[in-house]
């Protein structure tokens, strides 16, 4: 089968979980599957508003400036005023949607597969469909609704009074239309998008994210007098829970507990000061590769504190993989991964008395980690990258299946 993959984002760049799920999922099918990728270009000069073909670790990877005042890859060091009208170009970026049409002609995929869209224009489902390929959208965010993709517990209100959003939305609607598969990484997303009036006439799917298997014995035992580490892998800014954790853990006096924190972000001043405060808490910066397995080996109990709606973070099934259980709020899909009192706890988002609850508990149940240890291991067995593909490819050949027979 060939698959052409679309994603605004990939290595060697990466922004949060949806590139990390696309390239996951490239580098399962290519194994024996024809796989193309199709994403965005730092400006390279003129030259850059044309794809550019090459092959990337055995893939062919076609890299486009989409048309725009910066490219999405350095979105994040751009100012707001420009950012404002980066969205209005992005949304109805022309450019981009001839351009990957005019790949799709050329390669003739079997099926097309998008996942985060934004950065590479959002007329890309209407040239696909044009184009008259079989499509599975993959949605990883509430981008579609909430045009900054923060959507805050506490202002559901305003987003759904808000005029802005509502022309957003509506222009979203049209343009993502109804592709013939629309697959969700969690049901609070699933269900979040219907309530908006998205994907009416598309095949919905709700399939947990892959997780990628963790190889060796990483159950352990705990004793109770035991240092119990607690530990946050992420960004560092307010909306993820960052200050919120750091106050709760001023408040959380035990001396036996340990607070490890990962990651990098505006943030990053105010955890370094709680650092020089509390000796308990320990500060790594951003960590990959070894540095990263040793963050993990060391971690008892993951927490994710998010103040915003989240979809389904990856650093949950990383986690209970390792055999690590996990705190997480009861907000978005953030918490669907976990079993209360098996494989984690949750709590209340954004309610202090609940949180320290919870990390009390986590840090009571101490006598008992083998047990959450080994059913957090157990509760992700089945989501395998593996399973996942093969799940992924079953619907997309029904998809061609399908169109074919009504050809």
């Amino acid at each position: 089968m060939k698959i052409a993959v679309i994603a605004s984002l990939y290595r060697p760049y990466s922004r949060g979980g949806a590139e990390v799920a696309a390239q996951t999922v490239v580098d399962e099918l290519r194994k024996k599957h024809e796989v193309f990728v199709i994403t965005v270009s730092p400006w390279k000069g003129w030259k850059s508003l044309c794809p550019m073909r090459a092959t990337e670790d055995e893939v062919t990877v076609y890299r486009l400036y989409p048309f725009n005042i910066f490219s999405f890859i350095d979105i994040c060091t751009q100012p707001f005023f420009l950012r404002f009208f980066w969205h209005i170009f992005d949304i109805f970026n022309i450019h981009s949607a001839w351009s990957i049409r005019s790949i799709l002609q050329k390669e003739k995929p079997d099926i097309v597969m998008a996942h985060a869209i934004k950065g590479m224009g959002y007329m890309i489902p209407f040239s696909v469909k044009i184009a008259n390929f079989p499509y599975i959208h993959t949605v990883h965010d509430v981008q579609f609704v909430v045009p900054s993709g923060q959507y805050m517990y506490g202002e559901e209100r305003a987003v759904q009074a808000s005029f802005v959003c509502a022309v957003y939305r509506r222009a979203m609607r049209i343009l993502l239309g109804s592709p013939q598969c629309v697959i969700y990484p969690s049901d609070f997303l699933k269900n979040f998008y219907d309530q908006y009036g998205f994907f009416q006439k598309s095949k919905k799917i709700v399939l947990q994210n892959p997780i990628q298997a963790h190889t060796g014995d990483t159950v352990r035992f705990l004793e109770e007098h035991d240092v119990f580490y607690y530990s946050y892998l992420g960004q560092l800014e307010k909306h993820k829970g960052i200050l919120f954790l750091l106050d709760a853990f001023q408040k959380f006096s035990h001396p036996s507990a340990r607070l490890q924190i990962a990651g990098s972000g505006s943030c990053e001043r105010e955890v370094r000061a709680a650092c020089a405060r509390d000796t308990r808490i320990s500060f790594l910066g951003y960590v990959a590769g070894d540095v990263r397995e040793n963050f993990f080996s060391r971690a008892h109990c993951l927490i994710v504190p998010s103040l915003c709606y989240e979809n389904a973070p990856l650093v949950i099934g990383e986690a209970l993989s390792r055999g690590i259980p996990v705190i997480a709020a009861r907000i978005g899909g953030t918490h669907e991964l976990i079993q209360e009192e098996k494989t984690g706890w949750t709590y209340a988002p954004a309610d202090m008395e609940d949180f320290l609850r919870v990390l009390f508990l986590a840090y009571a149940k101490r006598v008992k980690y083998h047990d959450y240890s080994l059913q957090a291991k157990k509760s992700v067995e089945s989501h395998t990258v593996k399973q996942y593909c093969t799940e992924l490819l079953d619907i997309s050949e029904h998809l061609i299946s399908s169109m074919r027979a009504r050809v």
